[in-house]
């Protein structure tokens, strides 16, 4: 039997993740699809990747750079040693070319990705429900 799709089956720092949120990630990707990774889905991985670089030492990904920010944090990104932030807080344009941006500098395996991401973060609430043990 499955969880309810209201039950909270991933919570990580200040990330919960319903189980119809989840979901998303184990229904196949079709040209015909509609489905999209909800901010909190992007919000868990990226902070398992921050932990992950974190307990490495690194503090960064070691291949190349890498942008490690929450969809929610995206509208403050440094530009020349300043902080810019758009005065319209939903500035599509800004969101677009900002995503474009970080598109270019991590794409690698795209077609696995939902599967990697549901695996990621079903490790991550293992160890969570550990810790609570």
């Amino acid at each position: 039997m499955s969880a309810p799709e209201s039950q909270l089956v991933v919570h990580i720092d200040d990330v919960s993740i319903s189980q119809k949120t989840m979901q998303i990630l184990t229904n196949p990707v079709t040209e015909s699809s509609t489905s999209y990774l909800d901010d909190h889905i992007i919000d868990a991985y990226v902070t398992c990747l921050r932990e992950k670089d974190m307990k490495e030492g690194t503090g960064t990904r070691a291949e190349d750079t890498v942008f490690l920010e929450k969809p929610l944090i995206t509208r403050l990104l440094q530009r020349d040693g300043e902080h810019y932030v758009s005065k319209d807080i939903i500035d599509r344009a800004m969101a677009k070319a900002t995503a474009n941006r970080y598109l270019k500098h991590d794409m690698e395996d795209i077609k696995n990705f939902r599967r990697k991401l549901a695996a990621i973060l079903g490790d991550a609430r293992k160890k969570n429900n550990k810790r609570k043990i």
